[in-house]
């Protein structure tokens, strides 16, 4: 075993892993000597020394008339010191795991843009692992925007045994997309008259998705199990008010 790699692992930078080892083969010795085992010039070496003695790895024997001298403490402090840097990561490591646990929470935002843009973000939703998608839907503006490929994605969502739960904004396109999504086994309800969005809304799994409609079209995908509960309220919320 490398000696000198396991001090460099508690913590001591190389030139200090040298003088120590240095220090441990010689025993008690003066900085000439220890400076030469060690390979180290004279002058670095007194600074390196003076730093292990504050680590409490050697001592320093001052003798009346004489040169200063160092000896090693017993090795045992090695793995004193070892323990007490583990303790103290161990007593930062709550603090490192709560701010870990806060990023992790942090949502997660793609945006897209253009027509393909926006059916990329309907189509995603088909993908839903728990298999059902509540959306708020203003079949008016979606059709205005990307045509029947909305009734093609819905098509193909149902295929893949997703269940659609969609509250659907009054207007001229509503009875159309009603009975269509109704031959697909959807659950389709339409919003009291004047309860009117600009923007469509997918909620499924831990995801929210947002298709507005405004020039240039675009959407956002929002991962996140507080936003996308919080929708999910929303939407349970609306049914009620919907027939």
């Amino acid at each position: 075993m490398n000696i000198e790699e396991v001090l460099k692992q508690i913590g001591l930078d190389e030139k200090q892993s040298k003088v120590y080892y240095a220090v441990l083969c010689l025993g008690l010795s003066g900085v000439t000597a220890i400076a030469k085992k060690a390979e180290i010039e004279r002058t670095y070496c007194y600074a390196i020394l003076n730093d292990l003695v504050d680590q409490g790895l050697i001592v320093k024997n001052d003798l009346q008339n004489a040169p200063s001298c160092y000896c090693v403490v017993d090795p045992t402090r090695i793995e004193e010191i070892a323990k007490e840097r583990l303790e103290t990561v161990h007593k930062a490591l709550s603090q490192m795991k709560s701010i870990y646990e806060v990023g992790e929470r942090q949502p997660v935002v793609k945006f897209y843009q253009g027509v393909e843009g926006i059916k990329k973000v309907y189509d995603n939703a088909k993908s839903s692992i728990s298999k059902k998608i509540f959306g708020i839907i203003n079949p008016t503006s979606a059709y205005g925007v990307v045509g029947d490929d909305l009734d093609k994605i819905s098509k193909s969502a149902v295929s893949a045994g997703v269940e659609i739960n969609d509250l659907v904004v009054s207007g001229q396109e509503a009875k159309n997309y009603l009975d269509k999504a109704k031959k697909l086994g959807s659950v389709v309800k339409i919003l009291p008259k004047g309860m009117s969005f600009a923007t469509d809304f997918l909620i499924y799994d831990e995801r929210v998705a947002l298709i507005s409609f405004e020039n240039p079209v675009h959407g956002y995908e929002i991962e996140s199990p507080e936003i996308a509960n919080a929708f999910r309220q929303i939407h349970a919320a609306l049914q009620k008010a919907a027939k």
